[in-house]
């Protein structure tokens, strides 16, 4: 999943990189061994970058049109994005108001996944600093 355009190690890079020296040395002094840094200190500061890539990879994911378009034969199979084109396109006579509410559901698991992973970024900002 973190492989993907937006996951290439970038983002979890620079935040794990921007993490002060003196929060390490401070967990250090205090006994926390290795893999405890990393679990206490390390993912709650790339926790942003992390739900940022998997929003982007979610959205593509969600969003694609060629690989369902070509491999599913039956209509009744088709997710809704492609099933759209093929109102729109006048195989099938449908009206305005339906595609426009199907449109709208389609959107609607790409709110739901913003909505609910949006108090990561804000949490993730203070992670890990200093008092």
């Amino acid at each position: 999943m973190l492989r993907g355009r937006f996951g290439r190690g970038v983002l979890p890079r620079e935040d794990i990189d921007n993490i002060l020296a003196e929060v390490l040395e401070a967990a250090r002094r205090d006994g926390a061994s290795a893999p405890r840094i990393g679990w206490s200190i390390k993912i709650p500061a790339v926790g942003r970058a992390l739900v940022t890539i998997f929003l982007f990879q979610f959205v593509e994911i969600w969003n694609t049109y060629l690989l369902p378009a070509m491999v599913l034969g039956d209509d009744r199979l088709q997710p809704v994005n492609v099933g759209s084109v093929g109102w729109n396109a006048g195989h099938v006579a449908v009206p305005l108001p339906l595609v426009v509410v199907g449109s709208l559901v389609s959107v609607v698991p790409l709110l739901i996944a913003f909505l609910a992973l949006q108090r990561f970024w804000r949490a993730g900002m203070t992670a890990g600093a200093l008092k």
